[in-house]
Order: C-alpha cells, then sequence, then structure tokens
C-alpha cells in the first residue's frame, strides 16, 4: 500500500484497496483533476482536490489534495492529507504529507505537518 493510500485510510477516505477510487468514500464535493477554480470553498463535509484550486478552503470535514494537484490556498479543515501541491497557510487538527509526492510551502497553524 502506497504512502497516500495509508493516509487515506487512516483518515476514513479509503485507500489503494478501493481500486483507485477513493472519491466513493468521500461525503462532500470533488473537484476532478481536469478542473482549474478560483474563489472560495466552505461549508460542512469533506472537500476532495485533484486539479488547480486558488483562493480559500475553509471545511468541517476534510481536505484531500490528490496526487498530481496543485493548490494555492489557505486551507482550514478537522484534517488536510497532501498528496499533491500545496501553498498557503494550513489550519488542521491533523495535516498529513504523503513524503513520496507531496509538498507543503506555507505554515500550519495548528497540529503538526507529519511526514516530512
Amino acid at each position: 500500500m502506497s504512502a497516500l493510500g495509508n493516509l487515506l485510510r487512516y483518515l476514513g477516505l479509503g485507500g489503494d484497496d478501493d481500486a483507485g477510487d477513493s472519491r466513493r468514500d468521500v461525503e462532500g464535493s470533488v473537484m476532478g483533476a481536469g478542473l482549474s477554480f478560483r474563489g472560495e470553498v466552505s461549508g460542512d463535509g469533506d472537500f476532495h482536490v485533484a486539479g488547480k484550486f486558488e483562493g480559500d478552503i475553509n471545511v468541517t470535514g476534510r481536505v484531500l489534495v490528490a496526487d498530481g494537484a496543485h493548490v494555492d490556498a489557505n486551507i482550514s479543515a478537522l484534517a488536510i492529507v497532501i498528496g499533491g501541491t500545496v501553498r498557503g497557510n494550513l489550519v488542521g487538527v491533523d495535516t498529513r504529507r504523503d513524503p513520496a509526492h507531496g509538498r507543503a510551502h506555507g505554515l500550519p497553524q495548528d497540529g503538526q505537518l507529519l511526514g516530512r
């Protein structure tokens, strides 16, 4: 199992055993790999980013930044899993980075940035 798969499983977002589709366990919104978005996302639930996002993310659930995704945003969530590239301030009880692919450029405000 990959490091990102282990993180997904730990946070209840699925993992490698889901035949590559971790989205089916996500309650919330999914932004696909072919999409780009600029603005603000806020609300209850999880937010899965597989494409390019610029702005602010403020959700009550978890934020998953997929491998290959690019996020330039301040993120506030219960948990943040970084598989792609994130620039911005991170506020989360649990913030984890996939050591093989995830890159975080910014300041974790709460909790720890694990996997460095």
